[in-house]
């Protein structure tokens, strides 16, 4: 939470509001469209566990089986790609949308109009990254359709009983921990660190660039980094919040300048450039500030 002193003045508490504001939703934000993507998952691996019973009828698996387990593989992995390049799409719209309203509303804290900006930021780059999601999902896909077919082949090659290969196949769209396993399946597991790292990126990449317009109407906005203040937080991005934040050294930066986090040049939290380090699973946000906001008027 951002602490406020009696002594700050009204811009600058309406400022710490909003940002507390924006990091209780994108925690919010991030966390539902991860339970989503669970979800749909979950419903994936149901269905592939019903259509594997279906074909071993003995209580084992023959090499005759093959191709119709395979098959069943199939169906499930062009059904993880399909909905979850749906939902994956989705979260993308709906946080370069709050990306971009969240800076608007930061800039009329500062006393700017967003009317004397373009009414929407080009959506070019937005189009880019559902290209790159895409493809993310499509990664995922293949690699849930190349591990389960694995498990199978081997599964057989190893004589093992047909629930044995059932179980294997869909502990990699396991979406809930067991005791025997805490961790998530690895397909699950892959679609959940995507959506939650391209939910804040998207969101961050869209604040970014609505700020720099708005810095060309506002000459004294800078940006400054905030993390979310937990102990989940990497220290590099805790050194950045420490350095970036106003009272830091050097403080908020010009939007033409990179934050330097973790020895690598960053435009924004979760810059493309970066490495996957800096940027998986990062919860930090990138936002609009003007020094001058602690004066009193």
């Amino acid at each position: 939470m951002v602490m406020l002193l009696e002594a700050e003045s009204p811009q600058t508490r309406a400022y710490a509001r909003k940002i507390d504001q924006i990091m209780r939703a994108n925690g919010v934000f991030e966390t539902a469209t991860a339970r989503q993507m669970l979800a749909l998952l979950n419903d994936v691996r149901i269905g592939l566990v019903a259509q594997i019973a279906s074909i071993g009828t003995d209580g084992s698996f023959q090499a005759a089986h093959l191709r119709a387990l395979y098959a069943a593989i199939e169906a499930a992995s062009t059904e993880i790609q399909a909905r979850m390049g749906t939902h994956l799409s989705g979260t993308l719209d709906e946080g370069w949308e709050r990306g971009e309203r969240d800076t608007d509303d930061l800039m009329r804290i500062g006393g700017g109009d967003p009317r004397l900006l373009p009414l929407h930021i080009s959506t070019d780059a937005l189009q880019i990254a559902q290209v790159a999601g895409a493809d993310m999902v499509r990664y995922v896909s293949d690699g849930f359709r190349a591990l389960a077919r694995s498990q199978i082949s081997l599964g057989i090659l190893g004589a093992k009983p047909a629930f044995s290969i059932m179980q294997s196949v869909a502990g990699l769209l396991r979406t809930q921990p067991t005791r025997a396993n805490p961790k998530l399946g690895t397909t699950a597991y892959q679609a959940e660190r995507i959506v939650r790292t391209e939910s804040n990126a998207i969101y961050n990449l869209a604040s970014h660039i609505r700020a720099s317009e708005a810095s060309e109407v506002m000459p004294g906005a800078k940006k400054s980094w905030i993390t979310a203040r937990d102990p989940r937080v990497r220290d590099s991005h805790v050194s950045a919040g420490h350095r970036y934040g106003r009272g830091g050294d050097p403080g908020p930066i010009p939007f033409d300048e990179p934050y330097i986090v973790g020895g690598e040049k960053m435009q924004h939290p979760h810059d493309p450039s970066a490495s996957a380090k800096e940027r998986i699973n990062c919860r930090c946000i990138s936002i609009m500030v003007d020094e001058s906001w602690g004066e009193e008027p």
